[in-house]
Parts: structure tokens; sequence; C-alpha cells
């Protein structure tokens, strides 16, 4: 957690994902949003191991991580794997039941 190296975790969480650069779409959008948690889930437990032994440095970069996270992870990561989310929710075609079916149904009750 180290605030050098967040652009390579953004890469990696792309490269899982994999991200296509040209379509700006990932594949499973989801799991984007899942590992940002992690993610910070990971930022937090590394923070409560460096203040029990008072390690300044580890909490000094933690710290930083995070406010990384905050500024441009949603930048970086979360905007467009939510747009995906919402886009393929909007897209997605609903089946009616059949006319005949209605009927059917309807005559039977």
């Amino acid at each position: 957690m180290k605030p050098k190296l967040f652009k390579t975790v953004v890469g990696a969480v792309r490269a899982v994902d994999k991200f296509d650069d040209n379509t700006m779409r990932y594949a499973y959008p989801s799991v984007a949003i899942k590992l940002g948690h992690n993610l910070w889930k990971c930022c937090l437990i590394l923070k409560g191991k460096a203040i029990e032994p008072s390690d300044k440095k580890l909490m000094e970069d933690v710290a930083n991580f995070q406010d990384l996270c905050d500024i441009e992870w949603a930048e970086e990561v979360s905007y467009q794997a939510r747009k995906e989310l919402y886009d393929r929710k909007r897209n997605t075609q609903k089946r009616l039941p059949l006319t005949a079916t209605i009927s059917a149904y309807t005559q039977s009750e």
C-alpha cells in the first residue's frame, strides 16, 4: 500500500477485470467495484497493524494511499464500472408474456 504503486494497483484491477482501453468497458464491472472495497479494507487492516508498533512510516504510506483512493479511484475505476453496470441494466431486454398466455391465464381463473 505504497502511494507510488497506486497506478500499478489500478492497472492490476483493470487487467483482472479485462478492461478494454478502446471501448472503455469492463468485462465484469462488479468485480472492479468489489476490488475497490476490498482494497479499502486492506488499507484499514494494514493501518491497524501499523498502529500497534507505532510504525509511523507505514501509517503515513497507508494514509497517503487511502487519500489517493479517495481522490482518484472513482475517476480511474469505479465511475466507468458503475456506468457499465447501469448501461447493461438499462439496455436489458425485458420479455413480456404473450397475449395468448395472458388470455389463457385469465380464463382459467
